[in-house]
């Protein structure tokens, strides 16, 4: 599936591929908070802070209890 795809593109340091294929799954489903997570990360190996705090933080307006997110705020 395709957030198996957007892990396999992080691992290969593919960042903005990833992110494309993210965006492309939270435009079908918003309220996914395994996509936001990635692009969390994502963000963060681009150096991009501020991007990353927002997914995160969104992970958790999803999910109060999704401690991945905790870990990287």
């Amino acid at each position: 599936d395709q957030i198996n795809r957007a892990v396999d593109l992080i691992r290969a340091n593919r960042f903005v591929e990833a992110l494309e294929v993210l965006d492309a799954i939270v435009k079908v489903n918003m309220r996914l908070p395994e996509a936001h997570l990635l692009r969390g990360l994502a963000y963060l190996q681009l150096k991009d802070l501020t991007r990353a705090e927002q997914a995160f933080n969104t992970v958790l307006a999803i999910d109060r209890g999704y401690l991945g997110a905790y870990v990287y705020l």
